[in-house]
């Protein structure tokens, strides 16, 4: 069953404003603070299963390719240590397409057929741990935290209707879902500025469906990998 867009909307705009608070406070409270960019792709996926029904590693998950970018704002201890908290905002695209086994009536055996592709765009909140390696000019790093997951438009393209059928499907996704991160990278100087190229890895916790009824059996979760580059300040 759908949830009134009109109930949603509230509950999305509080969580951005607490956000943005939350975010405003940082520099005042950092010993120091960086700022900067980034941007890359995502190789996103939708890890899909039932429970006692379908095994997840019964699904053939394909990756859906998008755009991922954003700001980034690193916060430094107090003292010389090496972790550093970061956050920020990025706008990227999600989904991927599922494969399930299907028998058509000229086979005795299934057959693996791209089911359903899902697309979605979403406004993503990462909080992690960021340890830098080394002291040099260049310097490697790992990071490791959550994320925060607000997704902004929502679409299903069902493979197996007639004409490839394309639902919106923003009703039926939670205003919010969470996830876990982690990231190696690499700091180098870049003019008067620090470059940084990076490769991470989103864990998504839950069903980001906000459904009941025989569709609330599903689990869906994202499964992304990024790839980025930035500038820091």
């Amino acid at each position: 069953m759908r949830r009134g867009t009109l109930m949603r909307k509230p509950m999305l705009g509080k969580g951005l404003l607490s956000l943005l608070i939350v975010l405003g406070a940082l520099p005042a409270a950092a010993a120091g603070l960086q700022w900067g960019a980034q941007g890359g792709v995502n190789l996103a996926r939708v890890a899909y299963g039932i429970p006692g029904i379908l095994d997840p590693g019964d699904v053939e998950d394909r990756f859906l390719t998008g755009a991922r970018g954003g700001v980034v704002l690193s916060l430094a201890s107090a003292g010389c240590s090496p972790i550093t908290v970061e956050t920020g905002l990025s706008l990227e695209r999600r989904g991927g397409e599922t494969a399930l086994p299907v028998r058509t009536e000229f086979s005795t055996e299934s057959t693996l057929m791209v089911a359903a592709t899902y697309r979605m765009t979403c406004l993503t909140v990462p909080v992690a741990a960021k340890a830098r390696l080394g002291s040099g000019a260049v310097r490697p790093y790992a990071k490791a935290g959550g994320e925060v997951v607000f997704p902004l438009s929502a679409e299903l393209e069902d493979r197996l209707s007639p004409g490839n059928r394309v639902i919106d499907i923003k009703d039926d996704v939670k205003t919010l879902n969470f996830g876990l991160l982690g990231a190696l990278g690499v700091e180098f100087p870049l003019a008067s500025v620090t470059g940084t190229a990076e490769v991470s890895y989103h864990h998504g916790i839950g069903d980001f469906r906000d459904v009941s009824g025989a569709d609330a059996d599903a689990q869906l979760r994202h499964r992304v990998v990024g790839f980025a580059l930035g500038v820091l300040f």
